[in-house]
């Protein structure tokens, strides 16, 4: 079963919106500093998209959670979730040798001026 061309192009639109600051970074026409803020924009612009196409925030996931178990599920997850980072920043320990961060910097910014 074949989808014709029409049906897949907004998932397609999707894929070329969500890989695009990546591209640009790695063509060089995005500075990496402000990949954080790139992300934003495409998240913006995604769930704009969808809302523009008919689903709900609810629909989407970004709806407060309905009555209060909900919240206190939430909160239950949440504070779970906060006591782990604390035992893992205060108790466990990392004897991992510290990372090379010069391999994480693009290439342009690794060299050194001539």
């Amino acid at each position: 079963m074949t989808l014709p061309l029409r049906s897949l192009a907004p998932l397609i639109g999707f894929v070329l919106l969500l890989l695009a600051p990546s591209l640009a970074i790695a063509a060089g026409a995005l500075s990496f500093q402000i990949r954080f803020e790139a992300l934003l924009v495409v998240s913006v612009l995604c769930i704009a998209a969808c809302v523009l196409g008919g689903y709900s925030f609810a629909e989407l996931g970004l709806g407060a959670p309905r009555g209060g178990r909900a919240w206190l599920i939430c909160g239950a997850l949440t504070c779970l979730l906060l006591a782990g980072i604390v035992v893992e920043a205060q108790f466990l320990n990392h004897s991992a040798a510290e990372p090379n961060w010069v391999a994480f910097a693009p290439s342009s910014a690794a060299r050194s001026p001539s």
